[in-house]
């Protein structure tokens, strides 16, 4: 076996695959058999089945192959094993393979496509839909009417699975059994891992008899359709109309406005139902016009199916009746300056060149202007200070005295009929600036895959050959190559970015293109005296890719992801910040913001999940859901929306794009139980265990926990249990006599702090004040007393003795009577200090010498 290898992952659909050898030369392998069983178990009968022979006419079986859809089965682990056959019945050894399978289920999404929203209904209704599945894992589809638990009013539905991920589906709705009035269709899939899709709804009316409807389509609307009357005296009226139940009467009328159906009579006994002689409906009526007064009018159609009362409609668009024969304006355009190589040294000359023609042979004055742009509105200045006849075809404009830049021609042509004609040339002349930019550098041309779409980079040129910045980018497309000769036929498109310096990557996009066409793309580099760089070119074929994914990268261990259907193309982002939440909501720290290029996109899901409870930090999990920030910085919850505890997922099927975040309500806190001694009443230097007991039914684990006595503080470690069900915590110390404020501090982050209350506990027994390990401390106390006394006493007495014995040559004195036994006599010594060490910590003897104790000796 070549793949997958031992300890792969699997995910999705694999194909197994490897080889065989036959060593006799007079046998060949005639069967492969393969068989996928949970990782520990032996294979039966029933799991073997047959892999595909992939030699291609070569020696039978030397490769072969398995395709296993990974999503049949549960995730976790599996053995594959392989065993050939040869012609003469010998099998080969068994190869074992162990892997795991890793599917993530991808919720699927239900949408239903008809009847639309706000339909009127009646009788037998087709409701249609489809449902994708990225998994595709479909186990049924539900439809029901006026009720989303989906446990009654349900519908037959027709499933068919047209292709990979996609099903089609359809039911019948017989909508006499309904009372008349407002109803909704709920319709949703169920994946084979018992995942629902999202819910949708369609609301209709469902009446007995549907009342008739009508759209004018000509005048269309928004638009106005002029008739001159000496040309031509009448016009055709045409609409679209339906009845389902009824054959409605129609009549037709005109008015000055639309409002009251006031109007003037055009047509009647026309009807809904009337065909022609193929079978096709007549929506049209002839209006003879020799009569009507020139003016604008809307027309109005009154439909009558004698079981409603009489519906009215007015156009959306207006017929202008004119008296007059129309005199056309005259056409215009220049020729030169086309913007290409176009350009003189300053104080230059250059020929225009233009056309002028009038239709009806109108007397026609040119008149000549330059404008560094080409909006009017900017203002523009004189080149002919005499209109020109429109007979001429060029003009020679001396630039003398006219600054260097890139100039259009602007060109006004009147027939004292009309309205001045304008126009500007096609392309600048440059005046001080001859050299061209080089052609784009590195030009590529890909198909995206969301639709429509064709991506374009490429590498900056130069503004004069390969030196400077460029002005801008000009690009045109085609279904044919584009050549300098043929610019001009090919469709522009826009190209929105401002140059970098030669060698810059520059990248844009052109959308609203026709999937599954080749265009031929080329760009072309402009100066700022307008002169265009060589053409250059590269082909293309956009294409759909209906479902697209987005892998979100996201802080410590949260993963995510964005995914959509349709041409425009979602970017999703993790952002960091500061927000002000609803004081009822408290994040996890994630904040993911989803943007689209156009509004050709539709099925938006975020999922996002993390790795363990812990990840949720105080944010209650009962409550989490994905919520969105609206423009006015208040955060909704998306209303399809949730949090899977079990898979560790929150997801969202947002309707709108904008900034998301999983928010919750926060966690209650866990709770101290109360602070045990044990000896409950230790006697000093003895042992004393402390434990608390901390509860959680977060499961929330303390990062920190101490025990506080007399203001220092000892770590307590973790004996037994766990927090959802009582972590015990302790630790064992010995004190000295005395009683004690014990108070239990547990933290768990830096956002959450629980105290005990403070627990009194009474260590009985001799010496010294409270302390820790105050046994040892307090025989170090009574050693240094004793040595002070020494020094002090027993010195004294010792140098004493020595003098009195000491001989130099004189006879002896008498010795005074000795002192009274109540008070020895001590000589004055310098302070002594004496240190102890212990556990390296120095305790001079002057901080723990009892109270009432002096250096002067005391009595033996």
């Amino acid at each position: 076996m070549q793949s997958p290898q031992r300890g792969d992952e699997l995910s999705g659909r694999v194909t197994v695959n490897g080889t065989t050898t036959e060593d006799d030369l007079d046998q060949s392998v005639d069967t492969v058999k393969i068989a996928i069983v949970e990782r520990g178990a032996a294979p039966t009968v029933n799991d073997w089945e047959d892999a595909e022979d992939t030699s291609g006419g070569n020696e039978s079986y030397s490769t072969w192959g398995y395709d296993w859809d990974t999503t049949d089965v549960e995730d976790g682990n599996y053995s594959i094993h392989v065993i050939a056959r040869d012609t003469g019945g010998n099998w080969s050894e068994e190869v074992i393979v162990n892997v795991s399978v890793d599917n993530v289920n991808v919720l699927p999404h239900t949408v239903v496509e008809g009847p639309g929203e706000g339909a009127d209904v009646s009788v037998i209704v087709d409701v249609t839909g489809f449902v994708i599945d990225p998994d595709d894992k479909i186990d049924q589809i539900e439809c029901s009417i006026d009720d989303e638990t989906f446990s009654t009013n349900k519908l037959q539905v027709t499933v068919h699975h047209v292709r990979w991920n996609r099903w089609n589906w359809s039911a019948k709705w017989d909508t006499r059994a309904y009372d008349e009035g407002n109803h909704t269709i709920f319709a949703r899939a169920v994946d084979k891992r018992g995942a629902h899709s999202n819910i949708y709804t369609v609301n209709v009316t469902v009446w007995t008899n549907v009342p008739p409807k009508l759209t004018f389509t000509s005048p269309a609307e928004g638009e106005d359709d002029v008739v001159w009357k000496m040309e031509q005296d009448y016009y055709f009226v045409q609409w679209d109309d339906d009845d389902p139940d009824d054959n409605a009467s129609i009549k037709i009328y005109y008015d000055s406005d639309d409002q009251g159906f006031d109007g003037h009579l055009i047509a009647k006994d026309l009807w809904e139902d009337t065909l022609d002689d193929q079978g096709r409906g007549i929506d049209v009526t002839r209006w003879d016009l020799a009569d009507v007064p020139e003016g604008d009018y809307y027309l109005y159609a009154v439909l009558d199916d004698r079981a409603h009362d009489p519906v009215k409609v007015y156009s959306k668009g207006r017929v202008l009746v004119r008296n007059r024969t129309p005199n056309s304006p005259p056409t215009v355009d220049i020729t030169q300056p086309d913007g290409e190589g176009d350009a003189i040294e300053p104080n230059g000359t250059y020929r225009l060149w233009f056309n002028v023609s009038d239709p009806d042979g109108d007397d026609v004055s040119v008149y000549l202007y330059y404008d560094d742009d080409t909006d009017r509105g900017n203002g523009y200045s004189t080149i002919s200070d005499e209109p020109l006849e429109g007979a001429n075809r060029s003009y020679l404009w001396d630039t003398t005295g006219i600054a260097r830049g890139r100039y259009y021609v602007l060109l006004a042509a009147y027939d004292g009929v009309n309205d001045p004609v304008w126009t500007y040339s096609p392309g600048p002349l440059s005046i001080g600036d001859v050299v061209r930019p080089a052609g784009v550098h590195n030009l590529t041309a890909v198909d995206p895959g969301y639709g429509g779409t064709i991506n374009l980079t490429w590498n900056a040129p130069g503004d004069d050959g390969d030196v400077g910045t460029v002005h801008h980018y000009v690009g045109r497309y085609s279904t044919s190559s584009i050549t300098q000769s043929t610019w001009d036929s090919a469709t522009p498109f826009a190209i929105d970015i401002v140059p970098g310096p030669p060698g810059t990557l520059e990248s844009t996009e052109i959308t609203g293109l026709e999937d599954g066409t080749t265009y031929y793309v080329a760009i072309r580099a402009v100066d700022e005296a307008g002169n265009m760089g060589p053409v250059r070119q590269r082909m293309a074929s956009p294409g759909l890719n209906r479902d697209t994914i987005a892998i979100l990268d996201l802080p410590d261990a949260f993963e995510g992801t964005v995914t959509w259907c349709g041409y425009s193309a979602l970017t999703a982002r993790a952002v960091e910040g500061s927000y002000d939440l609803p004081p009822d909501l408290m994040d996890i720290g994630v904040f993911v913001e989803v943007t689209a290029t156009g509004d050709y996109y539709h099925d938006v899901y975020i999922n996002i999940t993390y790795p363990d409870a812990d990840a949720l930090g105080t944010v209650d999990p009962a409550g989490i859901a994905l919520h969105r920030r609206t423009p006015t910085g208040q955060w909704p919850r998306v209303t399809d929306s949730g949090h899977d505890p079990a898979a560790r997922l929150i997801w969202g099927h947002p309707q709108h794009l904008s900034l998301f975040a999983p928010l919750g309500p926060p966690m209650g806190s866990g709770e101290l139980g109360p602070v045990r001694f044990d000896p409950a009443d230790p006697e000093e230097d003895e042992e004393v265990m402390i434990t608390v007991v901390w509860t959680d039914p977060a499961g929330r684990t303390p990062t920190e926990v101490f025990v506080d006595i007399g203001g220092l503080r000892y770590d307590l470690e973790a004996i037994n249990g766990t927090p959802a069900t009582g972590l015990t915590l302790g630790t064992r110390l010995r004190l000295k006599e005395g009683t004690y404020d014990v108070q239990v501090v547990l933290r768990i982050g830096d956002d959450m702090e629980v105290r005990s209350p403070g627990t009194p506990l009474t260590v009985s027994g001799g010496g010294g004040g409270g302390g820790f390990d105050g046994a040892f401390i307090g025989g170090a106390v009574a050693m240094i007393i004793i040595v002070l006394v020494l020094l002090l006493v027993v010195g004294p007495r010792l140098s004493r003795a020595r003098k009195g014995t000491a001989g130099d040559g004189k006879a002896a004195v008498a010795a005074p009577p000795p002192p009274s036994p109540d008070v020895i006599e001590a000589e004055v010594y310098e302070p002594v200090e004496a240190i102890v060490e212990e556990d390296e910590e120095a305790i001079e003897a002057s901080e723990i010498t009892p109270p009432g104790a002096t250096v002067a000796a005391q009595p033996s």
